[in-house]
């Protein structure tokens, strides 16, 4: 075996004078979707309708992939999350959407390289009420699996995962 002979146990009378820990693994890849689940959109840097057109595109799109349940969450954090980067970055936005058997990955890329930082919020409740910003991302935090932001290029990525519904199991089928 290959794991023998690269532990040196092809040689029996040696003698090993610490330990060793070998891992092999073997990677087959992703198990493919039926059909892959991949999509993308832009928009222009003042295009009025611009988070009205990815709504849009999100219920076709979830409904295509018969992911509807999801449509609510998902249309409110891209909501957040392009117009917040419509607001901050000055700067075409491209929406990417990923599904993975268990969970959708959102990719809101722009031309400006700071991160996202979450608004703290404030302690006097009546400031919180009138407040007309800084809570967009709280509600990223609150509905997502993860979340965060990555340097691309001259700008940045923001993305977020949220997880998929199990399937229901067959009638008829056991474990």
């Amino acid at each position: 075996m290959l794991a023998d002979r690269l532990a040196g146990h092809d040689r029996p009378h040696a003698v090993f004078t610490d330990d060793a820990a070998l891992l092999l693994m073997r990677y087959e890849g992703v198990p493919p979707l039926q059909h892959p689940r991949l999509a993308r959109t832009s928009v222009q840097r003042h295009e009025l309708q611009g988070v009205a057109r990815v709504r849009c595109f999100l219920q076709d799109l979830l409904r295509q992939w018969g992911l509807l349940p999801l449509l609510d969450d998902l249309e409110l954090l891209a909501s957040e999350v392009v117009t917040n980067a419509l607001i901050h970055a000055h700067s075409e936005v491209d929406l990417r959407l990923r599904q993975y058997p268990d969970r959708v990955r959102v990719e809101v890329r722009d031309s400006d390289p700071y991160p996202p930082v979450p608004t703290a919020l404030l302690n006097e409740e009546t400031n919180n009420q009138e407040a007309e910003s800084g809570r967009g991302l709280l509600i990223v935090d609150a509905l997502t699996l993860a979340w965060g932001s990555s340097p691309a290029g001259r700008g940045k990525t923001t993305w977020f995962e949220i997880g998929v519904p199990a399937e229901p199991e067959k009638a008829g089928s056991h474990r």
